[in-house]
This record gives C-alpha cells, sequence and structure tokens, in this order.
C-alpha cells in the first residue's frame, strides 16, 4: 500500500497517479494528512477513465519504466501466490514448490519475546 504521511497535499495527486501506474491499489489516508481532496479526485479520474486518463506528462520515461516493470513483477507475484494457494486448496503436493523454505532455526515471532 501508500501511505500519504508526510506527502504535502500539493504531490498527493502526483504520487496516487504513480502509485495505481505501479499496481498499488491500498492509500493510506486521513484527515490530518490534508490530502483526501487530491487523492479523492486522482482515484475519481482512475475509476472514471482507468489509467489512460492520469496525467503523467512531467514524469521522465524512465519513472514510468520502472514503474511500469515493477508492476509486472508484482502481477507475477500475485499469479504465483494464487497458483500455490489452488494447489494448497485442491490437496497437490506442493512440498516440491519453487519457492525455498523458511531459514533452518527460524524462531519467527516466538524467538523474539
Amino acid at each position: 500500500g501508500y501511505s500519504f504521511y508526510k506527502t504535502s497535499p500539493e504531490q498527493a495527486s502526483r504520487c496516487t497517479a504513480l502509485a495505481l501506474r505501479c499496481g498499488i491499489r491500498h492509500f493510506d489516508v486521513a484527515t490530518l494528512y490534508g490530502s483526501n481532496a487530491q487523492v479523492g479526485s486522482t482515484l475519481q479520474t482512475y475509476l472514471n477513465k482507468g489509467l489512460s486518463g492520469l496525467d503523467y506528462s512531467l514524469e521522465k520515461p524512465e519513472v514510468l519504466d520502472y514503474l511500469d516493470s515493477t508492476a509486472q513483477i508484482g502481477y507475477q507475484h500475485a499469479s504465483s501466490s494464487r497458483t500455490i494457494s489452488s494447489s494448497i486448496n485442491s490437496g497437490v503436493d506442493t512440498t516440491k514448490s519453487k519457492f525455498a523454505p523458511p531459514p533452518e532455526g527460524s524462531a519467527g515471532r516466538r524467538g523474539r519475546r
């Protein structure tokens, strides 16, 4: 997700558009941040017109290329996660998964108490 804490209202629309472009769909907004109107306006444009309705004219092409590649990685990860979930739900043996097991001796949260 993306948090608008410490994002100026002047930058909120731009940040919302860029976050949407790279695949982010969860936004942390609060009245205290002072950017709800700008975020809401950009989200409404996105809902009405899609990504093509958002203004990226001030962005450098290399920034947009990077965001697009980041979005593709996120989509690939989400697709892999859905495949693993459906395999688990269907009873398929996932012990030979392409994902690495947790590190040996990993205690997780138990070790931090």
